[in-house]
């Protein structure tokens, strides 16, 4: 059985643990995510149908999307916006901010507000 070396199964639990996942799902997620690179990808791709699994963390609460590259849509998979489909990432992290915090402006930068599930970077950070 191949061996890790303590330093970098200390910086993948850490990783793992920064991301709500375990050691071993931390792993699949960077091997999936290396799999599926395209030559001259700008960003990682989920496995099926190109999509990029996001989230956003707000008001304490993470919530977690699919963001469509070619749409540049999102698709809600967590509460409070699960299965709700939004045709920008701003739409749907006006939608998160109203329902977590009424009282305030929703107006938000999608590219900003969202985060890149396998790197923590913000979505703009992938974006053309």
């Amino acid at each position: 059985m191949p061996t890790v070396s303590e330093a970098n199964y200390t910086k993948l639990a850490l990783a793992a643990k920064g991301a709500g996942v375990t050691v071993d799902e931390m792993l699949e997620r960077i091997l999936a995510v290396w799999l599926s690179l395209d030559e001259g990808s700008k960003g990682p791709r989920d496995m099926d149908g190109g999509q990029i699994a996001v989230y956003a963390i707000y008001q304490r609460t993470r919530v977690e999307a699919l963001y469509d590259p070619r749409t540049e849509g999102v698709t809600g998979t967590t509460a409070p916006i699960e299965g709700k489909q939004f045709s920008s990432p701003s739409g749907a992290a006006r939608a998160v901010v109203e329902a977590l915090n009424p009282q305030v402006n929703s107006n938000r930068s999608g590219p900003r507000f969202w985060r890149v599930a396998v790197t923590g970077k913000e979505l703009a950070s992938i974006l053309r």
